[in-house]
């Protein structure tokens, strides 16, 4: 079940608690020469797991080699490059058994997910996550001279998050992350170099004509351990300097 939306002054608890009937579970780990770390991992009913990728070279993903009724496997992480980590969506929802999988880009690469008896299967999930993203930085000074901005989200539940920032059709900066419960949290997004001159461009071009405020669109895409998905948007805004007064002469 999905948690119903909190106020704030609970948020910070729920940077520790587990999605509704989830329990902590374990990590698989891609690692170089195209291995998984173990052979196997073993997680109760309704236990998170997420897939991290070690390889400093090549992009791995998980897939299991069961299929579900849709022909898609019953649980799966996507290809993600060196230090990336994901969700594996569907193993929540898993029941007790034993269940290989492999890396579809490296079929050879493969193990076993053991499911114990313990606990309980999440329930089915068709409902998509829902989530806000909203700036936190608010002035180009701050952005341009730390070469970053900076952004509040707030997922419903456990979710991998997208985010990215674009002003006048240029996008400045992305992030991913993955977040194993509801709640607020900061990110920092990196300023591309093409984002950091667009931006001084477009701020330079805004005071020359006594602009005062520089827009941003904020992007969010969001993916839950189902794999419903959702997308949002929304506009921000960040302060220009003043300009210098202009003496006049006498």
């Amino acid at each position: 079940m999905k948690r119903p939306h909190i106020v704030l002054a609970a948020a910070c608890l729920l940077l520790l608690a587990a999605p509704a009937g989830a329990s902590a579970g374990t990590q698989i780990k891609a690692v170089f020469l195209q291995e998984y770390a173990l052979p196997t991992y073993t997680i109760d009913q309704g236990a998170l797991v997420t897939f991290a990728n070690r390889d400093p070279f090549l992009e791995h993903a998980v897939a299991s080699d069961d299929l579900d009724l849709d022909d898609a496997p019953l649980f799966s992480a996507p290809a993600i490059a060196a230090g990336g980590e994901r969700l594996v969506r569907g193993a929540p929802f898993l029941s007790e058994g034993t269940y290989l999988f492999h890396d579809p880009g490296y079929p050879e690469m493969t193990a076993t997910l053991e499911v114990t008896a313990e606990g309980e299967p999440l329930p089915p999930d068709v409902i998509p996550p829902t989530g806000a993203v909203s700036l936190r930085s608010t002035t180009t000074k701050a952005v341009l001279g730390k070469r970053r901005l900076q952004l509040v989200v707030n997922p419903s539940e456990a979710a991998d998050i997208a985010l990215s920032a674009v002003s006048a059709g240029v996008e400045v900066g992305t992030a991913e992350r993955t977040y194993l419960s509801a709640g607020k949290r900061f990110v920092t997004l990196p300023l591309t170099k093409r984002g950091a001159r667009a931006l001084a461009s477009k701020a330079t071009a805004l005071q020359k004509h006594r602009g005062h405020r520089l827009k941003l669109k904020l992007g969010m895409a969001i993916s839950d351990l189902a794999g419903n998905r959702a997308e949002a948007a929304v506009s921000g805004a960040l302060k220009l300097p003043r300009p210098p007064k202009k003496h006049k002469r006498r």
